[in-house]
């Protein structure tokens, strides 16, 4: 009875309202015409509905107080990671480039429960001859004690030399030194991040790290957070003097019918 109730509430809000927040893909438009795209649409326009009531529009509120529910085994753990996480955000292109360069200290900006670092990792495996340093930042303690209990585990079974650690913090006031990191990692993070914060959080992602960003964010202009252009995000990062070297974007149909872009952002000066 109570989710008919929040049904009803955001069906009522999204005629009230009055804003159709249609989707923009960059290309496929025949996405449009699928049954499943539109499913996600309604889907996430009741979530940001729902957050929207229950934390007054606060996203980072919503971040720290929700306990955001993790998987209880390694094995469950592992199944996000490489059924979801793994399609959407591995690029190729982008890592192979940045490989290269043999990055030793790393940044992974929103490290959520580890499933990015737990792909990320396992792409370098046999392509990384020296040891890293992984670090993850993120404003979830229940986050953070799952990135730690998995990751762990994880980096066991890699063929290179790894430490990991992973801390609760704010992306706006990180707590490292300018130029600290030769790369950084912001897997599905600025898209969450509202227009009063991303500007303070991009400057201080950009303070600390020396080289290259990578950006794999949600692109389709789907009514939930703040999904933002390679355009819009470009004129953010020249700011803090980083330029964008790469742009792709991903195509999903499973779990759902949606873009993710891959940016990639390199110091300029």
């Amino acid at each position: 009875m109570r989710k008919i109730k929040k049904s009803i509430l955001v069906i009522f809000l999204f005629f009230k309202e009055r804003r159709w927040d249609l989707p923009l893909p960059p290309k496929k438009l025949s996405r449009l015409i699928s049954p499943n795209f539109w499913i996600t649409f309604l889907y996430l326009y009741q979530r940001r509905k729902l957050e929207t009531i229950t934390f007054n529009s606060n996203i980072k509120e919503f971040w720290i107080k929700n306990n955001h529910t993790q998987p209880d085994t390694y094995s469950d753990w592992l199944k996000t990671a490489f059924t979801k996480q793994y399609q959407v955000f591995i690029s190729e292109k982008i890592f192979n480039l940045v490989i290269d360069t043999n990055p030793q200290n790393i940044l992974e900006a929103g490290s959520g429960s580890g499933h990015t670092a737990a792909c990320f990792l396992s792409y370098c495996d046999n392509k990384l001859s020296n040891e890293i340093n992984y670090t993850g930042v993120d404003l979830s303690n229940a986050r953070v004690d799952c990135s730690k209990k998995f990751v762990a585990k994880f980096i066991k079974g890699l063929n290179f030399k790894c430490k990991a650690s992973f801390n609760v913090g704010d992306l706006t006031k990180l707590n490292y030194d300018d130029l600290y990191f030769d790369f950084t990692l912001i897997p599905s993070v600025l898209e969450r991040i509202d227009n009063n914060e991303i500007n303070k959080a991009i400057s201080d992602i950009c303070r600390v790290t020396k080289n290259y960003i990578f950006i794999s964010d949600f692109f389709d202009q789907y009514p939930h957070g703040y999904p933002r252009t390679a355009k819009q995000l470009e004129k953010i990062f020249s700011k803090h003097g980083f330029k964008l070297i790469i742009e792709d974007y991903v195509f999903t149909k499973i779990p759902r019918n949606y873009c993710e872009i891959h940016l990639l952002f390199k110091r300029f000066n």
